[in-house]
């Protein structure tokens, strides 16, 4: 048993955002939010796909910065 929420707005930033950010957000919004596993995500993608400015635990404490997921999960 599952449930899907889908969401729909906008929000507004205070400056224009760089390429890599803009594409960081667009990455965020195309993924699955969901709690990882950050070593197992540092064994398999060795720091790619993590939050594109952070050279220090780039995928997060519990891996919100990941962007790479493929699929369903």
């Amino acid at each position: 048993m599952g449930y899907t929420t889908d969401f729909e707005g906008s929000f507004k930033l205070s400056r224009k955002t760089t390429e890599t950010e803009f594409n960081y957000i667009n990455k965020i919004s195309e993924t699955r939010r969901m709690k990882r596993d950050v070593n197992k995500l540092k064994e398999l993608h060795k720091g790619e796909f993590g939050h594109p400015t952070r050279t220090e635990n780039p995928y997060g404490n519990e891996g919100e910065f990941f962007v790479g997921g493929k699929g369903w999960a």
